[in-house]
């Protein structure tokens, strides 16, 4: 079994907002905003390509630079592309798993 860790980190100039018509998140540049998140170590090369068919080929990958525990560290961020059209609504952890968590595990992990 996979062993990774997730560690907070934070990603200066970006805001996490919701794709429009769904309860999953994109993010937007934003000067002077902070997008929450966390950065996952200890992926296997498999895991990462998981990761890359479940986002699909409207998410891409990009190198970036976020801010773990007060110091700067590279990192990839899934970054929506052209076919994701984003709101200006705030997306918020805290919000998507009290109304959404259940509906998204149900749907993709059928529980």
């Amino acid at each position: 079994m996979e062993t990774f860790r997730v560690i907070p980190a934070s990603l200066h100039d970006y805001r996490a907002v919701y794709a429009e018509g769904h309860s999953y998140p994109g993010i937007i540049k934003e000067i002077g905003s902070v997008a929450s998140g966390g950065i996952i170590r200890g992926l296997s090369e498999k895991a990462i390509s998981r990761l890359e068919y479940f986002e699909g080929e409207n998410y891409f990958l990009e190198t970036t630079n976020v801010d773990v525990m007060g110091r700067p560290e590279d990192a990839f961020l899934f970054v929506p592309g052209s076919g994701i059209r984003l709101s200006s609504k705030t997306w918020e952890l805290v919000e998507w798993r009290r109304r959404h968590k259940a509906a998204y595990l149900d749907r993709y992990f059928k529980r």
